[in-house]
């Protein structure tokens, strides 16, 4: 994609993730170290959307993600929760991941009480026409904020989107000895 490599890795067996967040940040942190292993590559990017940010945010802070992930971009994460979990209680009553993202939930609390590690570079996009993370729950406090003009499911397919998140991943990048702008 774009001069980028890209590997995408389900969160579990059915498409939308009901277990553990920080069961899926464990999964995140071994697929991960595997890449590097087979690599040789020090330290990735990661992507995420939804409860997908979540997982690579507690990667990061509490798995020591910090070694690996030179930047981590979320995708209409709702990092101060979303009341549009309850949706989820509905169609999966035992969905950890459901409880775990209602705002004030004891894995949001507990992952906001760790600080960015130093040197981390998170950037939160949020869309403006999200009903089901709304805009406001995807500022996080010492991270660059980008708001686009899509709905929830738009920050996966809309080619702005695309755009904004390949110069996001391009910044900084060290390409045959040069910097890239």
């Amino acid at each position: 994609m774009r001069g980028l490599i890209v590997m995408s890795y389900p969160l579990g067996p059915v498409p939308v993730n009901v277990g553990d967040i920080r069961d899926s940040a464990g999964l995140i942190a071994r697929k991960v170290e595997s890449i590097v292993a087979q690599t040789g590559i020090a330290r990735v990017d990661i992507v995420g959307h939804s409860m997908g940010g979540l997982v690579g945010l507690d990667y990061l802070k509490r798995l020591g993600g910090r070694h690996r992930v030179r930047r981590l971009v979320m995708l209409g994460t709702p990092t101060q929760g979303t009341w549009s979990a309850l949706l989820g209680l509905v169609t999966a009553p035992l969905g950890m991941a459901s409880l775990q993202l209602l705002p004030g939930s004891p894995f949001l609390r507990e992952l906001a009480e760790r600080p960015l590690p130093p040197g981390a570079d998170v950037v939160s996009i949020g869309a403006i026409r999200d009903w089901l993370a709304p805009l406001s729950s995807t500022v996080l406090d010492g991270v660059r904020h980008i708001a686009l003009p899509t709905g929830h499911s738009g920050l996966l397919v809309d080619a702005e989107v695309a755009e904004v998140v390949v110069g996001i991943l391009k910044e900084g990048r060290v390409d045959a000895n040069r910097e890239t702008p």
